[in-house]
């Protein structure tokens, strides 16, 4: 019985898939898509919102590439994730 327990809690590690830990530059264009499909929603629902939202993150997307910030995708995703939560 000893010897069961450690195998079956290996076999139930390996059944599962492996989580990735940290975002990817697929993760980040999902995201990118996400909000994409939000703001069209958004601009659909209340035009003046979504034009304040498309302004603030065209001035906010511009300034990081003029501050040569280095590309960190756990950095773009967290980015996106506070653009959809605000967009919702």
């Amino acid at each position: 019985m000893r010897r069961a327990v450690p195998l079956l809690l290996l076999a139930g590690c390996l059944a599962r898939p492996l989580v990735a830990i940290g975002c990817t530059s697929d993760d980040a264009t999902a995201k990118r898509v996400q909000l994409t499909e939000r703001l069209q929603s958004v601009m659909m629902q209340d035009p003046a919102r979504g034009q304040a939202l498309l302004r603030q993150l065209q001035k906010e997307t511009a300034t990081a590439r003029a501050d040569g910030r280095d590309l960190d995708w756990d950095n773009v995703c967290a980015e996106y994730d506070a653009w959809l939560r605000e967009a919702h």
